[in-house]
This record gives structure tokens, sequence and C-alpha cells, in this order.
């Protein structure tokens, strides 16, 4: 085996291999080099996505808000009616709310809260109660709301009217108000009864929106004479009469002279009254007198003439009315009834309310317009 020869000692004339080339910047390798180009692209690249991840990021933590109005389902213009302004922070930082209310353009108010992220909050703003009826607008930031104000109710008497013409005193008659509401909300109206000028009844009637309600009410009548009942604007007149029941054969009125004729009345199961009027008027009454039920009354002194013969019956008399106020039937004898006296002898005529009643006699019924005034 041969042995290489040892090295030369380190020294002038010493000689080494020379050193391996530096490699160039454009030589080839595994990994090829970036262009400074492309690196200055790469990072403005870069740089724009960290803006904007920074960016979104920003407007994604700090506070913006969700607005929404409401109002009640059915303002009504007179009421006090809140505007509810809800907001929700849909940010994650928390931040302060500040926002000014306009209803028509005209400046209401500032709403002004702190809310945290993530979070909602509610305020109500009250609305001008002077508010006509119509359509409103409410604006809050870029947020805008129209809202309907309703008519009030508002109430008008239409009508009275009442069952009875006429009642007995101490008796009730009942009344009938017409009540109409105009307005776009059903409401409470407290009708007032008035007899004469002074309350009597009070009471309050619900009348649904644009409609109308009736309502009865009783009133107690005294005393002889017409009295006014009024609702509102509304009247009607109505008579209370006193009933008195008169003595069998009691005279009525008398409006004639004096003779020898004689009339008999047989009374029926109700009082009556028997009319005896000139044949020149039949509506002039000369002679009346009442029969109770069940009874026979004698009128003397009966002058001569021709009269014709009117009979009601009833019950409730009134004098002051001079008729009855309940059940009254009234009826005229077709035939004149003559009175005669000589030297010899009187007239005497007997008639029976019964028969007249049951249709007996030849007589024909009349109105009440048509009956003598007592």
């Amino acid at each position: 085996m041969s042995t290489l020869p040892p090295p030369p000692p380190f020294g002038a004339g010493s000689q080494y291999p020379p050193p391996p080339p530096s490699p160039s910047p454009h030589s080839q390798s595994g990994v090829s080099a970036v262009p400074p180009k492309k690196r200055r692209r790469y990072l403005i690249v870069a740089i724009v996505a960290v803006v904007v991840i920074a960016i979104v990021a920003f407007f994604g933590l700090r506070p913006h808000y969700d607005v929404e109005l409401v109002t009640a389902s059915e303002p009504v213009a007179g009421e006090a009616t809140p505007l509810t302004v809800k907001v929700s922070n849909a940010g994650s930082w928390s931040g302060t709310f500040e926002e000014r209310v306009f209803v028509d353009g005209s400046e209401l108010q500032t709403v002004r809260f702190r809310l945290p992220g993530g979070e909602s909050a509610s305020v109500d703003v009250p609305l001008p109660e002077d508010l006509s009826s119509g359509d409103h607008v409410v604006e809050v930031g870029d947020n805008t709301l129209t809202v309907h104000v309703m008519r009030p109710a508002a109430f008008e008497v239409m009508d009275l009217y009442s069952s009875h013409s006429l009642v007995k005193s101490g008796a009730t008659a009942t009344v009938t108000a017409s009540i109409a509401n105009t307005g776009d909300v059903g409401g409470a109206y407290r009708a007032i009864v008035r007899v004469d000028g002074r309350k009597v009844a009070e009471r309050e009637v619900f009348v649904s929106a644009d409609d109308t309600q009736t309502a009865d009410f009783s009133v107690e009548l005294t005393g002889n004479g017409r009295h006014r009942i009024t609702v509102e604007d509304q009247s009607v007149q109505v008579r209370s009469a006193q009933v008195v029941r008169l003595g069998n054969g009691q005279i009525i009125k008398w409006a004639t002279g004096r003779g020898l004729g004689q009339l008999v009345v047989k009374g029926a199961s109700r009082d009556g009254v028997v009319v005896l009027t000139s044949s020149d008027s039949k509506r002039r009454p000369l002679i009346s007198v009442y029969v109770r039920a069940g009874s026979t009354a004698t009128v003397r002194g009966v002058p001569d003439n021709s009269y014709y013969v009117y009979c009601a019956t009833g019950s409730s008399w009134a004098p002051s009315l001079k008729r009855f106020l309940s059940s009254q039937e009234r009826v005229r004898f077709r035939s004149k009834m003559r009175f005669a006296t000589t030297s010899t002898q009187y007239t005497s005529w007997t008639i029976g309310l019964k028969t007249v009643k049951t249709g007996g006699e030849p007589v024909e019924t009349v109105s009440e317009a048509d009956f003598p005034a007592m």
C-alpha cells in the first residue's frame, strides 16, 4: 500500500487549490428567486387586504342602529297617542343613539340614550293631542311612518219620541232617543233626560262607529198639564192628567135651559159618559152626564129640542180633559133624539150603554176629533 505524501508546510511558496466560484444570482438552483417587481405587487395586495379587513372589522364593531317606528293600531284625534321608537344596536361597541323626531315636518323632540352593543331599547314619544283626523308623516332619521288618526266618537241625538201622548198623573211615559255616532270609533254617550228642565234620568249608551242606537227611558209625570221631555236639543211633549171616578148620574156639563124631558141611561161593564148636542151644532155639548158601570142614571129637566146623542165608555176619567184616558170607545146614535112636551105629557128616553157597545142600537163609531169637546 502506498502512502500519500505529507502536505507541504504553510508558508511562502505553498499553494492551495482555487476556491469554488460564487453562485451567480441567475444560476439555476432548487428554488427560483422572486423578481423585485412581483415582490412589490405582493406587498401591495397584502396591505390592501389588511386595510379591508380592518375597515370591515371597524364598521362591524362600531355602533350602528336599526330603527322601527310603531304607534297604536287606532290612534284617535284628541287622545294621547304614544309613538314607540324601537332601536337595536347592531354593532359590538356601545354607543349613543340620538335622532330628532318630526311630525309633518315640524320637530317634536329629540330622542337620545346610551345603548350597549347587540342590545335593543324602546322609548315612547307622545304625539300631539291636537292632531287632526287623517294621515300624518312621522320621521326619525331616515325612517318614516304614516300615521292615520281616526275621528273620535261624535254623538248626535237624531230623534226623541214617546209611546204615549197622554198619561194619568203618577204614571210613567216611555220615551225613546235615537242616538247617532258619526266618528270612526265606537264610544259611550251619556244621555241625560230632563222633564220641564229637571234632570230625571241618566244613562250611558254605547254606539258603534258610524252607527245609530236607540235607548228607552221611563219618566214619571204628575199633575195636570203638558210636560216637555228633552234629550240634548230634541224634545217631545207628553200630557199628564189627574183621574177621578165621578158619582153615578153626576152632571158634567149643563149648557141649556130646563124642561120636563127625561133621559134614563143604563150602565155597561165600564163607566161611561153620555153627551147631548144641539142638532144645529154636533160638536157643541149641551148636557153631559157620568154613568158608573152596572148602574142606571136618570137625567131630568131636559128641555124640548132635537139632540144628537154621543156615548163614550172607558176608565180613568180625567176631569181636566173631560175624557177617559184608557180603553175609551166613542159612538153616536145615527138618529136624533127628540124631546117634546105638551100640557099632558113629556118625553122620556131610555138607552143602554151595554147595547150601544154590542151594536144593539143604530150607532156609528166616531173619532176623538169628532167627539164633542166637553
